[in-house]
């Protein structure tokens, strides 16, 4: 039954796959091989005819002369339902939900259409068939606000050629890359290059476990540079908001992010981590908060960190350009010392207000 229950997951998984979430599927089969071979490893008494009960021959024949009243088949439960609510468990390339119809893959397109991130809670708001299996939409039910330890993501990263082979070195919104406070250049795995069919001058994401990151490091999105709006560079934030300031009236913040409740910030000390090279503008932006605003780059000494976390009622993760080692330590404070935070890869203004905002909503909860 072990056997034919994992065979049976596994062909399902198989049938549901495409060529966006593939590497998805590969790490649940994977696990399920992991799981049987463990399981050949086990004394042969422990696993009786796999947990079947077993019935003398002379209970059977006594079974045999009996006559036995048809029952009706018990119905399984149905899986899938509108409005059933399941946990998003963030992979390398996409997602999965745990939970339904034995392993249900995310695709990193929804991901990214989506917004949902590692540890949210999803909701089935549609289902479909699609090529003979059931298909389903989601909305996000539920922010967990849970960090992935393990994995870490760059965004906007240059495709170079170096000795022949396509690299990576820097990111658009970060600057160049580190590993362990040492410059890396990662070379792109052959398989995404004619996956995506990579050359030199394309954008990409990656994706990578920060125990082997160069073992597994994963290109997880190309961005179309004719065609698709990307985040600004470092660099392009500075210029644009110098030129806001010249030519732009002065409108009032009430009036200008009329949605945002902004009784939440009165006296209240937001930190702001990894998001340094727009200290001006976020000190600017919440002098009409009436909250006070800390706003560190994340390199700072842990020391210096640790005092600006205790003295927060807030933090505000913005991952643009904190390392992953700074937010990883970040969030490890804040749950030790039960501060809300939440995180964002979006470092616009109006994005950072609405992140404040749902952080001290969680803060008020907890008061």
């Amino acid at each position: 039954m072990i056997w034919e229950k994992a065979k049976n997951d596994m062909k399902r998984i198989v049938e549901r796959m495409d060529k966006d979430n593939f590497e998805a599927c590969e790490d649940q089969v994977r696990r399920y091989f992991d799981f049987l071979k463990a399981l050949t490893n086990l004394p042969e008494d422990s696993f009786v005819n796999e947990g079947v009960p077993q019935v003398s021959e002379e209970k059977e024949t006594e079974q045999e002369e009996t006559p036995v009243e048809p029952i009706e088949e018990e119905k399984e439960n149905v899986s899938g339902e509108i409005g059933t609510r399941y946990r998003f468990d963030r992979k390398l390339n996409g997602g999965i939900l745990e939970d339904l119809d034995g392993g249900y893959m995310i695709p990193e397109r929804m991901v990214r259409h989506m917004d949902v991130q590692h540890g949210d809670t999803v909701e089935i708001v549609d289902r479909y068939p699609y090529k003979d299996q059931i298909s389903y939409k989601f909305k996000i039910a539920e922010r967990g606000n849970e960090f992935h330890q393990g994995r870490v993501q760059y965004n906007q990263c240059p495709v170079k050629e170096e000795a022949g082979r396509l690299v990576i070195d820097e990111s658009k919104q970060t600057g160049l890359l580190r590993m362990n406070e040492v410059f890396h250049t990662f070379v792109l795995r052959e398989h995404d290059v004619s996956r995506l069919q990579l050359q030199k001058g394309d954008i990409v994401d990656v994706a990578y476990y920060d125990n082997a990151p160069d073992q597994t490091i994963r290109v997880i999105y190309k961005y179309d540079i004719d065609t698709e709006e990307m985040e600004p560079t470092i660099e392009n934030r500075r210029l644009e908001a110098d030129k806001k300031k010249e030519t732009k009236e002065k409108t009032p913040i009430f009036e200008k992010y009329p949605t945002i409740n902004f009784s939440l910030f009165k006296n209240k000390n937001v930190l702001i981590v990894g998001a340094a090279s727009r200290r001006t503008d976020f000190c600017e932006l919440f002098k009409e908060t009436e909250a006070s605003v800390q706003v560190a780059s994340g390199d700072e000494p842990k020391q210096t960190l640790r005092s600006w976390i205790s003295q927060a009622d807030v933090v505000l993760l913005a991952n643009l350009e904190s390392s992953h080692d700074a937010s990883k330590y970040t969030v490890s404070r804040c749950k030790k010392e039960g501060i809300p935070f939440y995180e964002t890869f979006n470092g616009g203004l109006q994005s950072i207000l609405i992140s404040t905002e749902n952080a001290l909503k969680r803060c008020a909860k907890l008061a």
